[in-house]
């Protein structure tokens, strides 16, 4: 599967957009790579670890460029206060949007 949406965000991995609003967002590429984890795996707990085995792949990179990173994901995704990612102290993150996989 390689779209997903939510709220009045879509995100195609296929095609590497992500939009909101309807409006195309730019995001980097590892953002969006993080996203992407995420929403995959919306409702569970991606940790740390597999975030940046899956987005980094064996680069040697800190805590704080996935804590940038996330940073960075929510500010694109526009959604003020109510982010749909939710950070499990010391543990990693869950994406808590409710996704729909798009055919």
């Amino acid at each position: 599967t390689t779209r997903f949406a939510w709220a009045d965000c879509a995100l195609d991995a296929k095609q590497h957009t992500l939009t909101v609003s309807g409006k195309l967002v730019h995001i980097a590429p590892r953002h969006f790579d993080v996203l992407l984890c995420l929403v995959r795996r919306a409702g569970e707990l991606v940790t740390k670890r597999e975030l940046l085995e899956a987005v980094w792949a064996g680069q040697s990179v800190s805590d704080a460029s996935l804590h940038v990173a996330i940073g960075v994901v929510r500010r694109s995704l526009k959604c003020g206060a109510s982010y749909p990612i939710e950070t499990v102290s010391t543990l990693g993150y869950r994406f808590v949007g409710a996704v729909v996989v798009l055919a």
